[in-house]
């Protein structure tokens, strides 16, 4: 829930204010405020910060005015608030000129004004925002783990709120799996972990599953997976460089039409994060049938039952003997059971693969070479990728 300037503009404090140059820009949030302590500004000012300019002890020519807006567009500043008075009487054209080529809106603000009253109504306004964000949280929350005949409850909640999603639009839960340093908490600013949300996902509602997981709500356009799939790889590379802390891994749930079926999509966004493999970023929708009726199973012994008699001989077979039996079963069944198309792949002589097409058959008791087979051998490999890592997970 993001405060803009425009929202600074409305508290009683600064209602005598006049907008001199930036207007376009009025609708950038504002994170906190900082009043200027030198000339130089960009080592102190942060992103999305508004500042507050008295003029003493800097220079307050033209050149050092568009040198200083040059700095806040740099550094992404939010608005710059000029203290009318002693120093500053008018603000040079070309410097609001250049504001507005910018889009930084520019304040003229009077002096008269006690400066520790603004300051108080911008940090009780952000505050109060992100305190509506924790309530919105919570309901979300219920919303999934609470029972079903209370969610009228909880939606007639989340109406109330004029900042809110569509709650009967399309919309998806997403699951980020945050990896801590050993030993220590997630470390982040909540202000800033909010604002980094609301940039990249817009309207959104979410909130900490414990102290690694971030649950997020969004809307977005229907069969528009492949977008959300990028907002959550832009997530990822900014959420590492400004927190130095690793993405481990996002599950994107199924689309929903309705906020009252948005415990199934978290449920699907869980399945898809754990099921995700060598992927950062997986979505319950784009997963194959395969993948999501084993993401049902709950007991990995399962997955040992489906191979150990198939997959699972030739595996105790290539550890005794040092062969490769089951990589040759993997090519075989990727191409099409083609013996020819198999061993070039492989890089060995058609004899060779014939050979230990032969021995495959032995070893299993039964041919390799009709679509039934192909399909139970396939399930089994799959099968027994799924138990080595739930293995490897639990050593």
């Amino acid at each position: 829930m993001e405060v803009t300037v425009e929202d600074v503009l409305k508290l009683p404090s600064i209602q005598n204010c006049k907008v001199i140059a930036g207007k376009r820009g009025l609708n950038k949030t504002v994170r906190w405020f900082l009043g200027m302590l030198s000339p130089i500004v960009e080592p102190w000012v942060h992103e999305k910060e508004i500042l507050f300019v008295y003029g003493q002890g800097m220079e307050t020519t033209e050149s050092a005015l568009l040198f200083l807006v040059e700095q806040c567009a740099s550094k992404s500043v939010s608005a710059i608030f000029f203290i009318m008075g002693p120093v500053f009487k008018i603000i040079p054209a070309k410097v609001t000129e250049r504001a507005d080529e910018l889009r930084i809106p520019m304040i003229e603000i009077q002096n008269e004004v006690p400066f520790v009253d603004i300051t108080r109504e911008i940090a009780e306004l952000i505050l109060n925002k992100s305190r509506k964000r924790n309530e919105q949280g919570k309901i979300l929350q219920n919303l999934i783990f609470g029972h079903e005949s209370d969610s009228g409850k909880y939606i007639r909640q989340l109406e109330k709120f004029k900042y809110k999603l569509e709650l009967y639009g399309t919309m998806n839960i997403i699951v980020i799996d945050l990896e801590a340093a050993p030993g220590r908490e997630i470390v982040f600013l909540e202000e800033e972990m909010d604002q980094l949300i609301l940039s990249l996902f817009g309207k959104n509602i979410f909130f900490w599953n414990g102290n690694t997981q971030l649950i997020l709500l969004v809307n977005h356009k229907m069969n528009q997976i492949e977008e959300l799939e990028e907002l959550c790889r832009k997530f990822s590379v900014r959420y590492e460089k400004n927190f130095m802390q690793m993405v481990k891994g996002i599950g994107i749930g199924n689309t929903v039409n309705d906020i009252t079926a948005i415990a199934e999509s978290y449920e699907n966004a869980q399945k898809a994060l754990k099921n995700r493999e060598n992927h950062l970023i997986y979505s319950y929708e784009k997963m194959g049938n395969l993948a999501k009726l084993t993401a049902e199973i709950n007991n990995p012994m399962v997955f040992k039952y489906c191979y150990q008699d198939t997959v699972g001989k030739l595996a105790e077979y290539d550890e005794m003997h040092n062969s490769n039996l089951c990589q040759t079963l993997r090519t075989y069944l990727a191409e099409d059971s083609n013996i020819g198309k198999a061993s070039k792949r492989l890089a060995i002589h058609r004899n060779t693969m014939v050979y230990r097409i032969n021995k495959i058959h032995d070893i299993l008791g039964f041919a390799i070479d009709d679509k039934k087979a192909s399909l139970e051998l396939r399930i089994a490999f799959y099968c027994y990728d799924k138990y080595i890592v739930y293995h490897n997970q639990k050593t």
